[in-house]
């Protein structure tokens, strides 16, 4: 019989994003097993307490390390792996997953001279660790110029079933409701709103096309910025910001199509979560999406194309939702948390 093996989860924040979604899937799922003995570590005060996280969570403090008894600390984020570097002689397996090409994703936020001396900093922090494990074979790709194949390793992230027979009211649906009696058809997209999302590109093709609504799940630092870019282009009307909510799956099914613009991703959490609630998906050619799916089970428009997104949305609907079956075949093969689950599972036992 072997051993329970106790595992710390840090990451930065308790809150509902995209790594710590994944993180929370990943330790739901492992819960159940009699073989982990798993908590969960935050290092900042802003907490969302209805996650539904099944683990025990606690505060960690910055300058002491009580993680001793563990036998293995799993890092996610900048913080948390500087954190480990710290203190690596203390810990006996020091796992790390990446979510993103660090120079790349930070430029947008932070510029060119800033992105350079955080993402090497990021970079060195992780030559202790014993496994990185990425999120998808491009991230891979990416930092097999720093690292050793040994240590890398790749695991995409799962996304669970919906039960998409909810219905949500409020406000959002009454608004997107009003949009389709005009006739409109509604596209989609969900994430933080920053510049890597590429949303303005979504706003200037409702300036081209007046029978396109658009929806937009999520907050961030871009977001007054998108609002003036519907108002300049004359399209707030048929723009709707819904900013914030904590189950942005549940208004999928009204959407006609899901579009991601991202102009760099290390994978698709959102698009993926698309594919799952069935609906056509256009994206962006970028190299992550078209390692998850292929063009019979996605559509893909040239990045920053606004003629070939518009050339894209007026292929036939009966040829963009026909990929959509085919598509959902492939999360369920692929993408769906119990194959995350076991694939870090397996890791976990390796060491």
């Amino acid at each position: 019989m072997s051993r329970v093996k106790k595992v710390a989860i840090i990451v930065p924040r308790l809150i509902q994003k995209g790594p710590v979604i994944v993180i929370r899937s990943i330790i739901n799922s492992l819960c159940s097993h009699t073989d982990y003995d798993i908590c969960l570590f935050y290092m900042f005060d802003k907490i969302d307490h209805d996650m539904g996280i099944k683990a025990k969570m606690y505060k960690l403090p910055w300058f002491s390390f009580p993680l001793n008894d563990f036998d293995i600390i799993h890092t996610n984020g900048l913080i948390p792996d500087i954190y480990a570097y710290f203190n690596r002689r203390k810990i006996r397996n020091h796992f790390v997953t990446i979510h993103n090409f660090v120079f790349k994703d930070l430029k947008f936020k932070y510029g060119i001279v800033l992105s350079f001396i955080i993402g090497y900093i990021w970079l060195f922090s992780w030559r202790k660790a014993d496994k990185l494990i990425c999120v998808s074979e491009s991230l891979n790709k990416y930092y097999s110029r720093w690292f050793d194949s040994s240590k890398l390793h790749t695991i995409y992230n799962g996304v669970g079933e919906y039960p998409f027979s909810v219905e949500p009211a409020g406000d959002i649906i009454n608004t997107i409701k009003l949009f389709r009696s005009k006739g409109l058809q509604i596209i989609g997209t969900v994430g933080v709103l920053e510049k890597r999302k590429g949303i303005d590109f979504l706003i200037h093709v409702l300036s081209l096309r007046s029978n396109l609504a658009l929806v937009i799940i999520g907050e961030g630092s871009n977001k007054n910025s998108l609002e003036k870019l519907a108002k300049n282009t004359n399209t707030d009307d048929r723009c709707l910001f819904c900013g914030f909510t904590r189950s942005p799956r549940q208004f999928y099914k009204y959407f006609d199509y899901y579009i991601s613009p991202s102009l760099s991703e290390g994978y698709g959490l959102s698009l993926v979560e698309a594919v799952s609630a069935k609906i056509p998906v256009v994206c962006s050619d970028i190299e992550v999406f078209k390692e998850l799916f292929k063009d019979n089970e996605i559509s893909f428009f040239k990045i920053n194309d606004l003629n070939s997104l518009i050339e894209t949305l007026q292929l036939s609907d009966i040829k963009l939702k026909g990929k959509s079956e085919l598509a959902y075949n492939r999360y369920q093969r692929d993408y769906t948390v119990s194959i995350m689950a076991g694939k870090y599972s397996n890791l976990y036992q390796s060491v």
